[in-house]
């Protein structure tokens, strides 16, 4: 199950960050200060659409950075950090400057939507084994 054309947005630490999918690829976008305004503007002009594309909603703010990441399957945006769930990858960006901080293989693909983040900084992943994986949190999430 891939989500495709969609874009899904969330706050944390004075930034905007954006996960965006389409056939082609997946990126992971971080924004200081995205203009909410325009955004919004813009999601009102598409008159109740069920297609949200962000490709039609990119505002012209610049991101502070932006990670290419293929076949993203789940995403957890957290206090100093961003989640990604590949197929085979669990990995964890920075949030202020989306380098990956630490990466472990998964035994199997999580399940979409199948990543969680507890008030302790672990992360709990949801494989389609049907393991629950939690990595602790001594490591920066």
């Amino acid at each position: 199950a891939t989500v495709f054309d969609r874009a899904f947005l969330a706050h944390t630490g004075g930034r905007q960050v954006v996960w965006t999918s389409t056939q082609a690829e997946q990126h992971i976008l971080c924004f200081r200060r995205l203009n909410k305004r325009a955004l919004a503007q813009k999601l009102g002009e598409l008159g109740g659409g069920f297609h949200v594309s962000w490709a039609r909603l990119a505002p012209q703010d610049k991101p502070e950075w932006a990670f290419k990441c293929r076949k993203a399957l789940a995403t957890a945006v957290c206090a100093d950090g961003v989640l990604v769930a590949t197929e085979s990858k669990l990995l964890s960006l920075d949030l202020s400057d989306g380098r990956v901080v630490w990466t472990h293989e998964l035994p199997a693909a999580p399940v979409a939507g199948g990543l969680a983040v507890d008030r302790l900084g672990r992360s709990i992943v949801t494989g389609e084994d049907g393991r629950v994986l939690c990595f602790g949190a001594d490591e920066r999430v």
